[in-house]
């Protein structure tokens, strides 16, 4: 059950009895909170509450704190995850406000790891932070860490006031350790694999005649785990099966799905069967390391040999963003997942754990429609049944963007000769050529 969010005032920490849920809006402990009854001697419920308060009282004294899982919700509410390089903090006296002094920092944006107000990596923005001078008994957020010009860091942030300004999200933990090799100018993802490292590649090892499949998520990867069920029926992959468990948004990553009653009961029913030999998961812009590793430990408490699949989607929005910078995002959050899949296959080091980058199919067929190139299969950016995507909203893929991505599922997990491959749908647009070059930038990621 997610913990309610903890924002407390800006200017002031809560008192202690509020943080621990012993007193109402008031300042009156309930009795039925404390398990007394509220009739009965005047003096004796006095000093039970005298008591209670000096305990906890003395329990926080020593330091003014939260516990972590608060902070942990603050990181996964936060808008922007992104990782800055400062390029000037003001002086710790600019500014200070009653108890509170205000820090100032601008910085530059490096990479991108989720972003409500769709930042782009170079860009420039502001930082407001704070420092809280803590008095007697009082509980918040710790300060964060104090940084100085060129420090590289991971902030957790949400939108300020004005345009590019943003305010810690995180308290004491606004501030993190960046990933490791985030000064790259270009991500592994952009570079092209040499013949000796393509001699090395491990494939995911799953039966050529197909396997059977269990496939786990949303809107942006259910349609696509579809259409890669019928070009496998259609081209003869004639062991393959496959199951499916859908759920809409943010409730179709690992970490909700997991979560979530029904849908957790029907997954974990399929794989007790022991005969899931793929389970495919996708992503969502909270989605933690932990939250495929449940999956992992109980798949293989049922089928020891399980192999498993995370895919990266395309980004929302795609029907309006320019196609390069639509790109851009793409393999920015590629080099993220990509960092965390290498932490599951150190932890999971018997056990193939596929990575594949579909949401590339989208990128590469939108440049392909800012280019003019798709006039015979699409003669519109958003259509219902037609378009190269099918809302304005969150940018669901249409027909080709799907068939396209099913490709390179086919050739990433079952090795499909493209030159046999027959296509469900007919399309003037060679896609088994542009398949062909996404599979082989997949191909240094596909298991270890």
């Amino acid at each position: 059950m997610p913990y309610p969010k903890t924002q407390p005032p800006r200017d002031r920490p809560v008192g202690l009895p509020t943080v621990m849920g012993l007193v109402d809006g008031t300042g009156d402990l309930p009795a039925r909170q404390m398990g007394l009854q509220a009739r009965g001697n005047g003096f004796e419920w006095g000093m039970k509450i005298l008591l209670m308060s000096l305990a906890l009282g003395l329990i926080f004294a020593a330091q003014a704190e939260l516990p972590p899982f608060v902070y942990d919700e603050m990181k996964r509410d936060a808008e922007e995850v992104v990782v800055v390089q400062i390029l000037k903090a003001s002086k710790a006296d600019a500014k200070l406000i009653g108890k509170r002094q205000q820090v100032t920092y601008e910085a530059k944006v490096l990479r991108i790891i989720r972003s409500k107000s769709r930042r782009r990596p170079s860009a420039t923005i502001t930082i407001q932070s704070s420092y809280y001078r803590f008095g007697p008994g009082e509980v918040g957020p710790s300060n964060p860490r104090r940084l100085k010009k060129n420090d590289v860091v991971t902030a957790y942030l949400n939108k300020g006031k004005k345009a590019g300004e943003f305010q810690i999200a995180a308290g004491g933990h606004s501030f993190e350790k960046p990933p490791a090799e985030v000064g790259k100018k270009k991500t592994d993802v952009e570079k092209p694999l040499t013949k000796e490292e393509s001699t090395k590649v491990i494939e995911a090892g799953l039966p050529k005649d197909g396997a059977t499949c269990l496939f786990i998520g949303h809107s942006f990867f259910i349609p696509v785990a579809k259409s890669f069920d019928q070009h496998a029926k259609l081209n003869g992959f004639s062991k393959h099966k496959q199951l499916s468990v859908f759920s809409g948004g943010q409730s179709g990553t690992p970490g909700s799905l997991w979560k979530s009653k029904r849908h957790s009961e029907r997954i974990k029913t399929i794989l007790k069967s022991g005969k899931i030999q793929l389970l495919g998961m996708t992503v969502g812009f909270n989605s933690s390391f932990d939250d495929y590793k449940r999956w992992i430990d109980f798949a293989l408490e049922h089928n020891p040999k399980t192999k498993f699949m995370v895919g990266l989607c395309w980004g929302k929005g795609g029907q309006s963003r320019k196609a390069k910078e639509f790109t851009e995002a793409n393999l920015e959050a590629f080099q993220t997942l990509f960092e965390m899949v290498t932490k599951l296959r150190k932890a999971f080091p018997k056990n193939s754990i596929t990575l594949i980058n579909y949401g590339a199919a989208a990128c590469e067929l939108k440049a392909q429609f800012e280019a003019g190139k798709l006039k015979g299969d699409i003669s519109k950016m958003v259509d219902r049944k037609s378009g190269l995507f099918t809302d304005t909203n969150l940018g669901h893929a249409g027909p080709m963007i799907i068939d396209l991505s099913a490709l390179i599922w086919l050739k990433n997990l079952y090795g499909a000769d493209f030159d046999k491959l027959k296509l469900t749908r007919k399309y003037k647009t060679d896609l088994k050529v542009t398949a062909a070059k996404i599979a082989k930038l997949n191909d240094r990621f596909v298991k270890k």
